[in-house]
């Protein structure tokens, strides 16, 4: 019982803390604009944790996958609404770091490029892979190949940006 009311508390904070972010975005951006970044997330974050339950399932154990339904969907919910910006500001540091590597080298023997920046999906790659494994609590041999999918699918998700 305690169990069914800890996960009853957690949803009904994430409720909390959904509504009061839908409130800060409707003053901020208008009703439109927030519905359909809500729609998004709503949507985006029932695809992304259906398709981690799902490799959880196949590649852990259907009962991993069902003790952290929970888990999951908050995994989920944080690879939609906040993966996109943690890398963009790792894409700046690296950005920044490699301009100036770039820099040294265009001193040395006049040709430097900035070469730095393309580490940003290993770093993303990393960042999920140990927010999955810690999140779901399955073995590290487990979680890559359930990460991998994750951004196989993440990749398709945001694949509009890139056209």
């Amino acid at each position: 019982m305690a169990s069914i009311g800890k996960k009853l508390l957690i949803i009904i904070i994430l409720a909390a803390v959904a509504i009061v972010i839908g409130l800060i975005l409707w003053l901020a951006l208008g009703w439109l604009d927030t519905f359909l970044l809500i729609v998004w997330l709503v949507i985006g974050t029932l695809i992304i944790g259906l398709i981690i339950m799902l490799a959880t399932w196949g590649i852990a154990s259907k009962q991993k996958a069902t003790d952290r339904l929970v888990m999951i969907f908050l995994l989920a919910l944080i690879l939609v609404l906040v993966l996109p910006y943690i890398m963009w500001g790792v894409e700046l540091v690296l950005s920044f770091l490699g301009d100036i590597f770039a820099g040294l080298r265009s001193l040395i023997d006049g040709g430097g490029v900035n070469y730095l920046v393309l580490l940003t999906p290993v770093v993303a790659f990393l960042i999920v892979f140990v927010l999955t494994k810690y999140f779901i609590d399955i073995a590290w041999d487990k979680a890559v190949w359930v990460t991998l999918l994750t951004l196989f699918i993440l990749f398709i998700i945001y694949y509009h940006e890139f056209i």
